[in-house]
């Protein structure tokens, strides 16, 4: 009876997966062990060369998560990177503008000082 998917979460679903896929790779398992023992291989060599390739499976699946875990790594480490050397400054927080007396005058500056409010250089109301 084929599951349906109505109210199944994705866990379960990639579970069915997997679960589909070692079914599929027993039943080729299976299929090459009956041929090796219809060609005339003995049963204990016919044992063997399957436990040789499940070993050979895992090695396969185990290098691949290691693969996938340093490229992981390596993302992580680029990208910590290149916040480090950004010019970002986010561990001394952010400088907003601040009153003070500065080449232009009176006014709003920013940390660069730079004159951020709107102004007339030319208007002698202005200050001194």
């Amino acid at each position: 009876m084929r599951h349906t998917y109505k109210n199944v979460g994705r866990g379960e679903r990639w579970g069915a997966a997997l679960a589909r896929m070692w079914r599929g790779i027993q039943k080729l398992e299976r299929g090459f062990g009956s041929l090796l023992a219809r060609v005339g291989c003995p049963a204990g060599l016919v044992i063997t060369i399957r436990w040789i390739l499940r070993a050979g499976i895992f090695v396969i699946a185990a290098l691949n998560f290691a693969a996938f875990a340093i490229i992981c790594t390596a993302a992580l480490l680029v990208a910590s990177r290149m916040t480090r050397n950004s010019d970002l400054n986010l561990a001394e927080g952010f400088e907003g503008p601040k009153l003070r007396d500065g080449l232009m005058g009176f006014g709003l500056y920013d940390r660069y000082d730079f004159r951020v409010d709107p102004h007339e250089p030319n208007d002698p109301t202005a200050g001194p």
